[in-house]
């Protein structure tokens, strides 16, 4: 067993002691029991208990007002195994300079577990009893939780161990009953969301129908949208059309009879007469109207010239406004004869129903596709619930056949464990756990006694950590509890059960015990 040897430091007035494997600090309150614990922890681990009633101080300002004024803050531990651990801090302007050695400089850890064990057994019941059966060695492999179960049942086995966390069969299936009351309530949330989802939604057509009312809306949008059926009002304003076409093409053709007719030639004439009057237009412009610039003759007159040019093209102006209008009746009437054409072949249906009834198929076939979809999202959700209840069943067997096997082998495991555990306490007194309640304690008869006092509790909890202690642990563990208040003669009785424990002892006492079991080292403090 590596154990600490001796602990060293200026705290509380100061600490210099050698500790055996087990040892008895004995000495009257207030004599410095309590300082050579907190300067152990502060060594090993940085921290003190019980500092203004705080637990686990590390704050280095805290831990301070435990040294005199003046002294080195300072806590060295030496091990039985030749290692050396210590705390150091000195003040720094308004502070304290960071500790000397961390947690990572530490040759290795040292555990304190009897206040950890305390704490928790005030706590929550749940983790009393997990720890328990941890203990007792509840907690199995998942091999040996599928070993649990009848074959039909492994394979939905497996598949719940994948997702929780549990390896104690009581609490597996504890979990697996909540998880299925979480399903069935979940299930029955969603079974109300279905009936809100489709309530007064008729159901949706069925394919054959829902395919007849698409194609009779093919068939009215054919209807309404053939190109030789039109509705009254538009063969009422195709026939408005054609009369106004008709009296346009009467003026025009009227126009064209009050023009002289095209003479053979006039396109000649009319093309040399523009040329002719560009010609002189030219002349009268540059050269003036005196000279002929062709032929240089002075007496020419070249203004004539230029008026003749111009009445020509102004006799010529009737035949081919002649011409253009024709061109435009040819045209008209074309466009009439068409129009007539559609108008004599046109289809005169009223398309007022017609459109109407497309309009109610469209809106029952957009009301079927919307009741469809809200159908189909219900289904779904059925399809869920029936899920999640299938599997809160499943979860239920799978928790009935765990929580009853677990429970008999628990049962088994809890028995060894209580005296394994009894081995640790003093003569005449049996340990047992009531893993419903959750509590230890003593065996009175029958009866389970778990409203132990604080020395009880201190000689239970002492009994527990030695009995689960692994010998072969090379990480030294420090078991230290508090004053209790101890006889003489249970002192020694305590102090008889544990010689041989695994862990290093300290007890704290105001007494010397009745007899000092060997091995044991009682130091006056």
């Amino acid at each position: 067993m590596i154990y600490a040897k001796r602990v060293r430091s200026p705290l509380k007035g100061g600490v210099d002691v050698e500790l055996g494997p087990k040892t008895v600090l004995v000495g009257p309150n207030g004599a410095g029991k309590t300082a050579v614990l907190q300067a152990l922890k502060l060594g090993t681990r940085g921290y003190v208990d019980d500092q203004e009633g705080k637990d686990g101080v590390a704050t280095t300002a805290a831990i301070a007002r435990l040294f005199p004024e003046g002294a080195d803050l300072k806590s060295e531990v030496d091990m039985s195994d030749g290692k050396h651990f210590e705390w150091a801090s000195k003040p720094r302007g308004k502070g304290y300079t960071k500790p000397k050695v961390t947690s990572k400089e530490r040759p290795y850890p040292v555990s304190y577990p009897f206040q950890d064990a305390k704490t928790l057994m005030s706590g929550d019941q749940k983790k009393i009893r997990s720890w328990l059966e941890q203990k007792a060695g509840g907690a199995l492999s998942d091999e040996d939780l599928m070993d649990l179960l009848p074959p039909a049942q492994k394979e939905e086995g497996k598949k719940a161990l994948a997702h929780l966390n549990e390896r104690s069969p009581v609490e597996l299936a504890n979990s697996l009953k909540a998880e299925a009351r979480n399903l069935r309530a979940g299930a029955t949330r969603k079974e109300k969301t279905i009936d809100s989802l489709v309530e007064g939604i008729p159901l949706p057509l069925s394919d054959s129908e829902a395919e007849t009312l698409r194609e009779r809306k093919a068939e009215l949008w054919a209807q309404a949208t053939a190109p030789d059926i039109v509705s009254p009002e538009q063969h009422e304003a195709l026939r408005q059309s054609i009369v106004k076409l008709v009296e346009v093409l009467t003026d025009t053709e009227s126009r064209i009879e009050e023009l002289p007719p095209e003479e053979e030639g006039s396109e000649e004439t009319a093309d040399l007469a523009t040329k002719g009057h560009a010609l002189a237009k030219a002349h009268l412009e540059q050269l003036g109207h005196d000279v002929c610039y062709v032929c240089l003759r002075k007496d020419a007159d070249i203004q004539s010239a230029f008026n003749r040019w111009a009445g020509v093209l102004t006799q010529l102006e009737g035949t081919s406004s002649r011409v253009r209008l024709q061109a435009q009746y040819e045209k008209g009437k074309a466009e009439a004869e068409g129009l007539a054409a559609r108008y004599k072949a046109a289809k005169v249906v009223d398309s007022g129903p017609v459109t109407e009834e497309h309009s109610a198929v469209s809106s029952r076939l957009s009301a079927h596709d919307n009741n469809k979809r809200l159908w189909r999202q219900s289904e779904g959700l059925r399809m869920e619930v029936a899920s999640d209840r299938s599997v809160a069943d499943t979860y239920t067997s799978l928790a009935r056949t765990w929580g009853d096997s677990g429970h008999a082998l628990l049962l088994q495991r809890k028995t060894d464990f209580e005296a394994k555990v009894s081995k640790w306490l003093q003569e005449g007194e049996q340990f047992a756990v009531d893993l419903e309640a959750g509590r230890i304690g003593l065996l009175c008869g029958d009866v389970i006694h778990t409203s132990l006092s604080g020395a009880e509790m201190a000689r239970v909890l002492l009994a527990v950590l030695s009995a689960e202690r692994d010998e072969s642990s090379s990480t030294p563990s420090i078991l230290e509890p508090d004053d209790r208040g101890w006889d003489p003669d249970t002192l020694a009785s305590v102090m008889t059960a544990l010689t041989d424990s695994p862990d290093q002892v300290i007890l704290m006492s105001t007494v010397v015990p009745a007899r000092t079991p060997e091995g044991w080292r009682i130091i006056e403090v």
